[in-house]
């Protein structure tokens, strides 16, 4: 009779556990993102240096729910399909927030986001209804540009106190 133990799967190395042979891994630190499957594949991500979407077609729904800091950017220009962001944990991005013409999305969610190292730029995106900032953010050290977004009520926070840099919010859709 083997009663030493050594054939049973009980410890957490050993590749039968349930508890980690399946955890996901965040595939790198830059996320450049061209098809739903890499957003997918950047789902378990803490931190990333850049969050980069150019010109793509086929992605709808960018949701990095478990994203808390990007070292540099988070950029969405021109995509065709994009109809949500929400990265509902991000605290930090040490460069720029930058989200233009992306003409589908209707929705880009930031709860968290507390800092932006650089510029916040969001413009010129038409079917934008809602732009989830909150009182958590409490600093843009350049720029805040809120601009063209021609369905959107900006959030109402105290830009002037928040931003370092110039401010320029307009040509949006008035609020109720």
């Amino acid at each position: 009779v083997d009663d030493d133990d050594s054939t049973v799967d009980d410890d957490d190395s050993t590749v039968g556990d349930d508890d980690d042979a399946t955890a996901a891994v965040c595939p790198g630190l830059s996320a450049s993102i061209s098809t739903q499957a890499d957003v997918a594949a950047y789902e378990p991500c803490t931190a990333l240096s850049t969050v980069y979407l150019h010109e793509t077609t086929g992605v709808v729904d960018v949701t990095l729910p478990n994203l808390e800091t990007v070292s540099d950017y988070v950029y969405f220009h021109i995509n065709a399909d994009v109809a949500t962001i929400s990265m509902p944990v991000l605290r930090e991005v040490a460069g720029y927030l930058y989200i233009h013409g992306n003409a589908q999305l209707t929705s880009a969610s930031f709860p968290s986001l507390e800092t932006v190292g650089r510029y916040l730029h969001v413009y010129n995106n038409n079917s934008l209804v809602d732009l989830n900032l909150t009182t958590s953010l409490v600093a843009v050290t350049e720029d805040t540009s809120i601009v063209g977004n021609t369905a959107l009520c900006v959030p109402a926070l105290d830009w002037p106190n928040i931003t370092g840099g110039n401010v320029n919010i307009s040509g949006n859709d008035t609020c109720p």
